[in-house]
């Protein structure tokens, strides 16, 4: 079972966790953990997670609806966005993979991406 981070709360304005721990059935138990979050504003949430030991895994992402930053602390991956569509996108493909049962890593990056590319924002 996968345990939101106490210190994210106060930034967080909605969260999921997705990747392979909660998609595949059974779970991967020996991999990292993926969470996104929806923040009010990226620059800050950047200074707090560099304060709460994150480290940036590269440089905004421009997908889909928005943009997302990847930060990364010991074994868990998080992915932030200040964009509602964005989170949204994630939400809703991370609950398709899972209904899917999506198991091969490959296959899961290629239908995340057609996700977020290409679900129209009205259906956000």
């Amino acid at each position: 079972m996968n345990r939101f981070p106490d210190e994210l709360f106060e930034m967080t304005k909605q969260f999921v966790f997705t990747g392979s721990s909660v998609i595949c059935d059974p779970p991967v138990l020996d991999t990292d953990i993926d969470l996104v979050i929806y923040v009010a504003n990226r620059k800050q949430a950047a200074f707090d997670l560099k304060m709460f030991g994150f480290n940036k895994s590269g440089e905004g992402y421009e997908v889909g609806h928005g943009k997302f930053d990847a930060y990364r602390r010991d074994k868990l991956n998080l992915i932030v966005t200040d964009v509602r569509a964005d989170f949204y996108a994630w939400y809703f493909a991370t609950i398709e993979a899972t209904k899917l049962n999506i198991t091969d890593k490959q296959d899961r990056v290629a239908f995340f991406d057609i996700y977020r590319k290409y679900v129209p924002t009205v259906m956000l």
